[in-house]
């Protein structure tokens, strides 16, 4: 199975259907932290649903299409990070999420920077969007400060806890990870 090691406590890893149990249950404990942001974390009612996104992370996976993985800090799941909607245009869209009890500790920080030199790197990609709500102030500062520009905002771009949110759309170019 896919891992890809960050630093000596955090790596990226391919989940399988074993792991349902456990993202559930992280997801549940997240629920309201993870709704301020994300519109899906209330469609996660039961294990099953966890266990389905994931079947369906390795399908899309097996298809190239996409790499979603879990975000392992000390061999805890703390998150999920993913590179997704790759395709002929070699393009990747970078999305995450990670627990309230971990924030503030450049975990996605780090684990963004490697996901981005895989795919840059190994994955062939030309360019790397990170899209989030123009609320979601954190998100914002980890896509500046990993050397995204900020190249617009999508108006009414998703449904959350029945409001519709602006999304702004940030991009870095193969070239510009190159040279920084």
């Amino acid at each position: 199975m896919f891992t890809l090691p960050i630093d000596k406590e955090l790596k990226l890893a391919l989940l399988g259907p074993e792991h349902a149990p456990r993202l559930f249950e992280l997801v549940l404990a997240n629920r309201d932290y993870l709704s301020q942001f994300l519109g899906w974390p209330g469609m996660v009612q039961h294990h099953e649903d966890s266990r389905q996104y994931l079947c369906q992370a390795l399908s899309e996976y097996g298809e190239g299409h996409s790499l979603i993985c879990g975000l392992l800090l000390d061999g805890e799941l703390v998150g999920m990070m993913d590179l997704r909607d790759m395709d002929a245009r070699r393009v990747g869209v970078l999305g995450y999420w990670l627990a309230e009890a971990f924030q503030g500790r450049g975990v996605v920080s780090r684990a963004a920077q490697g996901l981005i030199r895989y795919g840059f790197e190994v994955l062939g990609l030309e360019k790397v969007e990170l899209r989030c709500a123009t609320a979601n102030a954190p998100s914002c500062a980890v896509a500046e400060r990993l050397g995204f520009t900020l190249e617009g905002t999508v108006r009414r771009a998703e449904l959350v806890n029945g409001q519709c949110v602006d999304h702004r759309v940030y991009g870095l170019m193969r070239a510009e990870w190159d040279a920084s």
